[in-house]
């Protein structure tokens, strides 16, 4: 029996997307294919565990599906001048860098596994986790920022009738009615990444009825569709674009936009939108007095999060979601996107490092 190895710190991610390194070499030599489009997060990690190198910290790399226990996986990959590297002995550590979304109950198993030993400390904040996972709660908490939210119980007429009477009141009562359009917008109420979001004929019963069919496991939220194609003007160009501010120990560390590709309302990156990084001179003062507004009520002040803004047509700021796990990956061609991943990079183990001391 192998000898459990003791890291200082273990990156898990995702099984859904990241690989064990107990598959095949000749699937793959890196934790993220090489020919899929998440390649370059093989780069962004490996720069994780070169700088974890370089501040004599022991780290590596395992996929959800490595977890055996309480801050432990059975393998790992590891990352040097040389290279990936597979480990094929079971590893331990207390501190805990997780890109695990508990999408379905195989991925929440694994978290609460990983998680399940007070000593294990997870970077990521699990209330603010708890939080942003929650798009209902996250209305709940700021509603004064947000876009008027209902949730759908069931895919029953009669309860999708009840929730969009819920949604019309919400929008009757609203400050600002006009920034709404006719449109509905139905969301995996815990999704991310733009997936399962869906634009919706007004007062669509059927529509809404087919699709939560359709996925009987996921559980929906309602919102207007907020206009917003024209709300934001970046050099002259208008466009749907929404503003990500990163949040780094209760400070503004990044500012970029992600613009929507063509006529895509939704503007992740994994729906084709583009990062533009800014200064902060070039954001709107409404969103960054708002978000030192939700900064100061969230009071997270060892946490790593990003908060999402759009702006209505009308010039109304909108917090439409927050996202306690940003994203380290990056266009490698880009040396702007390189520097501030680099640098969000070196924030991030740097506290690591901090809370190993302390």
């Amino acid at each position: 029996m192998h000898q459990t190895e003791q890291l200082d710190i273990l990156v898990i991610y995702d099984a859904s997307i990241a690989l064990s390194p107990t598959v095949p070499d000749s699937t793959s030599l890196t934790p993220f294919l090489m020919d899929s489009s998440r390649a370059n997060y093989n780069i962004s990690y490996a720069y994780f565990l070169d700088y974890c190198h370089e501040l004599a910290l022991k780290a590596g790399f395992a996929a959800s599906s490595d977890i055996i226990g309480p801050g432990s996986c059975s393998s790992y990959w590891t990352h040097d001048s040389s290279g990936w590297s597979k480990i094929m002995r079971p590893a331990h550590a207390h501190q805990i860098f997780d890109k695990l979304s508990p999408s379905d109950p195989e991925r929440t198993s694994e978290r609460n596994l990983l998680l399940s030993d007070p000593s294990i400390i997870p970077y990521h904040d699990p209330a603010l986790f708890l939080l942003f996972l929650d798009k209902l709660h996250t209305f709940q908490e700021f509603p004064e920022h947000s876009v008027p939210t209902a949730s759908i119980y069931s895919s029953r007429p009669r309860d999708i009738k009840i929730s969009l009477d819920r949604l019309s009141r919400l929008i009757n009562n609203h400050q600002f009615p006009a920034d709404f359009g006719t449109s509905l917008v139905l969301k995996d109420r815990f999704g991310a990444g733009g997936e399962h979001v869906y634009k919706i004929k007004p007062g669509d019963v059927n529509a809404i009825n087919i699709i939560m069919r359709d996925n009987p496991t996921i559980r929906f939220i309602i919102q207007p569709f907020l206009l917003f194609d024209k709300g934001f003007t970046y050099r002259g160009k208008k466009a749907s674009t929404d503003i990500r501010l990163i949040i780094e120990s209760n400070q503004l560390f990044h500012k970029y936009i992600r613009i929507a590709k063509g006529d895509e309302f939704r503007c992740n990156t994994h729906q084709g939108g583009q990062i533009i990084y800014l200064e902060e001179d070039e954001i709107p003062r409404d969103v960054i007095s708002i978000s030192k507004v939700l900064i100061k009520k969230i009071n997270k002040p060892h946490s790593l999060y990003a908060l999402d803004f759009i702006i209505s047509n009308q010039g109304h700021p909108y917090f439409i979601e927050g996202n306690s796990k940003p994203g380290l990956d990056w266009n490698p061609n880009s040396k702007v996107r390189t520097a501030n991943g680099h640098r969000l990079i070196r924030q991030i183990i740097k506290e690591l490092a901090r809370r190993l001391n302390s």
